[in-house]
């Protein structure tokens, strides 16, 4: 779980941005089982990324003390289907411009995620039919 007055900063910063749709902490901080090699991660979610996103964004947190290193993933919607669903299932949201551009981001990835599952299943066991002939030819 996020420290409240980390979550405040973080959407402070945030919200001068007006293209930052939403924030999600991931990873050990959230679960409660950081150590001593953690770093922090948060992905912030955009409504497009542009070359100089992380740029921008490590920029607008810059003055925020993150209990450890900041791992930052700027992500939009033509990111990783896999990735995002990561994101708003296992994240922790510390930041939303708005509760409808949030729902709508969560949506979309919610039926993109599951819209490319047959996909996903397709090319694991094409994975595997290849790695049991790479086995079994010699």
């Amino acid at each position: 779980m996020i420290d409240n007055n980390l979550k405040q900063n973080i959407s402070q910063s945030l919200a001068q941005n007006a293209s930052v749709i939403a924030a999600y902490a991931l990873g050990s901080f959230t679960k409660g089982t950081s150590g001593s090699e953690s770093d922090f991660d948060l992905a912030v979610v955009v409504d497009k990324s542009q070359p100089d996103s992380l740029d921008s964004m490590y920029e607008l947190l810059k003055d925020i003390q993150f209990p450890k290193n900041l791992d930052l993933s700027v992500v939009d919607t033509s990111s990783s289907p896999l990735f995002l669903y990561q994101v708003i299932n296992k994240g922790e949201r510390v930041y939303e411009r708005n509760r409808r551009d949030m729902i709508q981001f969560e949506t979309y990835v919610l039926h993109n995620y599951y819209d490319t599952a047959h996909l996903r299943a397709m090319y694991a066991r094409h994975l595997k039919e290849k790695f049991s002939e790479i086995t079994y030819a010699n």
